[in-house]
């Protein structure tokens, strides 16, 4: 479960392992398999000039238009993550909680 705040609130994902178990009980030795396509390779994308060191992985698989986007998402919101135990002092629980299941 991950929350977060939005303009209209708090809004809440929350995971299911019903459906990647359903999509593992598929037979699927009828289907003919197709040419394996290659995965293109993930890219390393350094966020911070300052700090090179800290990167993300970008999916190989996305287009060049969202893979611009997304690194263009990540550059406006440096200040949110948090790159080391330090940066994670006095979150405030209306903004972020962790519980174990």
């Amino acid at each position: 479960m991950l929350k977060f705040p939005t303009e209209e609130g708090i809004v809440t994902i929350r995971g299911s392992l019903l459906i990647p178990t359903e999509c593992a009980s598929i037979d699927t030795s009828s289907v003919t398999p197709e040419e394996k396509k290659a995965h293109p390779a993930n890219l390393t994308v350094p966020l911070h000039p300052i700090f090179p060191d800290q990167e993300v992985m970008v999916g190989g698989s996305s287009s060049d238009a969202g893979r611009t986007e997304l690194c263009s998402l990540l550059k406006r919101n440096l200040d949110i993550f948090a790159w080391q135990p330090s940066d994670m002092t006095r979150v405030p629980r209306s903004i972020a909680e962790h519980t174990l299941n």
